[in-house]
């Protein structure tokens, strides 16, 4: 795949940089955007078994410095990442770069960041991460039947902040699609956006939902008498292990662009009693040859639709095992 040179205000700036789409960066251009750009550390993003997004920051010192780490990763105790599921005498992990993932940390100018495999000292993929058990069973689905799962992610979430202006207020639950000056945040969700598309290039849009509230009422103080306004950002059909990494880098976005402007968010399932709820919807495809096969030649539900449908029901007890654990 080339990349076709044209310029675009959201394109990812190492792929106007480099010249190619992130599927085809090589370990050569990431050393020269090091190089060039001066940058100071690489920053590794992994996913722990709390769900949760993790980093580790490796200053650069040389070219084979950054080389190796590149080619090799580097080494991370199991022990806190997969609490419960490894002892310390089988804790010794590597997270290992996924070049295509790269990206210019929005938040950190300095710094080139990766997202992240587990690798046990055998060189092999943890079996136990979950990132991994996802991604062998979509190379067993596609091994045996030449289909793909794609996936799209539609997540949601609360912005909250001190205090809202009275002009032109919301009406309850009127949220849906709304437009300034009736919403607040207009401004902090397009920098979400921005940086969102350039880190993933998968945002289809982004919109307000329908929850709104003029003051909080909660017994934590980082919540009471703050204002709240529901926002959703729905991803493009990407195959599912990518969309995994996508939905955690979003919160991850998301949080921080908050977080800088004097925001918080709140991404569980409800807020206020009288208010929408936050949902994580999870849209499936199944592909071959490039095609979605979801639909037959007599514009009904495939076979195969219809089996994922079945699996899916069968195996729902292991699904909401990982979808709807309850975390320290």
């Amino acid at each position: 795949m080339i990349y076709d040179g044209e310029q675009f205000a959201l394109t990812n700036p190492l792929t106007l940089l480099i010249g190619k789409t992130r599927e085809d960066f090589t370990r050569a251009d990431l050393l020269k955007i090091i190089i060039e750009k001066k940058i100071e550390r690489i920053t590794f993003h992994y996913t722990a078994l709390d769900g949760k997004i993790k980093e580790l920051k490796i200053p650069i010192t040389s070219r084979h410095h950054a080389e190796t780490i590149l080619a090799e990763g580097e080494r991370v105790s199991g022990t806190f990442l997969f609490k419960d599921v490894l002892d310390d005498r089988s804790a010794d992990l590597y997270v290992v770069p996924l070049y295509k993932s790269a990206f210019l940390n929005p938040f950190d100018s300095g710094s080139l960041d990766f997202v992240c495999r587990y690798i046990n000292p055998y060189g092999e993929r943890a079996s136990f991460a979950p990132d991994n058990i996802l991604h062998n069973a979509l190379t067993i689905l596609q091994e045996k039947t030449g289909i793909s799962l794609y996936a799209m992610g539609e997540l949601e979430c609360y912005l909250h902040g001190k205090e809202s202006s009275s002009l032109f207020p919301m009406n309850q639950r009127s949220g849906y699609h709304a437009s300034a000056p009736f919403i607040k945040t207009g401004e902090l969700v397009n920098e979400m956006l921005k940086h969102l598309t350039q880190v993933t290039g998968s945002v289809k849009y982004a919109h307000h939902d329908i929850g709104s509230i003029a003051q909080i009422k909660s017994d934590y103080d980082e919540l009471n008498g703050r204002f709240a306004e529901q926002i959703e950002f729905e991803f493009l059909p990407t195959p599912i292990d990518e969309m995994g990494d996508i939905l955690v880098l979003a919160r991850w976005v998301i949080r921080n662009v908050a977080y800088q402007r004097g925001y918080g968010t709140f991404f569980a399932p409800k807020l206020d009693e009288n208010q929408e709820g936050n949902g994580l919807h999870i849209q499936m495809q199944l592909m071959k040859d490039g095609k979605s096969i979801m639909i037959d030649e007599t514009n009904n539900l495939s076979k195969e639709a219809r089996m994922l449908i079945g699996g899916l029901c069968h195996f729902l007890p292991s699904l909401s095992a990982f979808g709807n654990s309850l975390l320290e």
